[in-house]
């Protein structure tokens, strides 16, 4: 009879939890943003990049002028490393993000890294402008990736 109680508990209890909504990401309703990665696969002391990808609203422009700061926590086994690198085109006399192309960063694995999967939790802050209010704004949006670290 104990046992039976327990395993309905117990059933009940993973309902519950099962049940929760997963947590949304906040994001930009005026640029969209797409982040991956070039390895998942990695050595300690390896490098890779993140791939950034923005797409703007209509009327809307990623400001190319100010780069965009990556973040990660002290504590991951990763470091962003160097300035992220935007790939330009001139329109009407200005660069802009050529949105055809993605947004570099370089991170590296810490040369202590222990072997294991980890999820990244990053952060990315950047800028972006209307082109007809002429306003710019800045925004940080989350994100995450999977690294193994062999």
């Amino acid at each position: 009879m104990k046992l039976l109680i327990l395993l309905l508990f117990s059933f009940l209890l993973c309902e519950v939890f099962a049940a929760q909504p997963q947590k949304k990401m906040k994001q930009n309703p005026s640029m969209a943003t797409e982040f991956m990665v070039n390895k998942q696969k990695m050595k300690s002391n390896g490098d890779g990049l993140i791939l950034a990808k923005f797409i703007p609203a209509p009327g809307i422009h990623f400001n190319a002028e100010i780069l965009p700061e990556f973040y990660v926590d002290s504590l991951a086994p990763v470091f962003f490393s160097g300035d992220a690198e935007i790939p330009k085109i001139k329109k009407k006399g200005k660069e802009l993000l050529d949105e055809r192309k993605p947004v570099t960063q370089k991170f590296a694995v810490k040369k202590n890294a222990k072997k294991g999967t980890y999820t990244i939790k990053a952060t990315c802050t950047y800028f972006y402008c209307s082109e007809k209010e002429g306003w710019c704004n800045r925004f940080t949006v989350p994100f995450e990736f999977l690294l193994v670290i062999e």
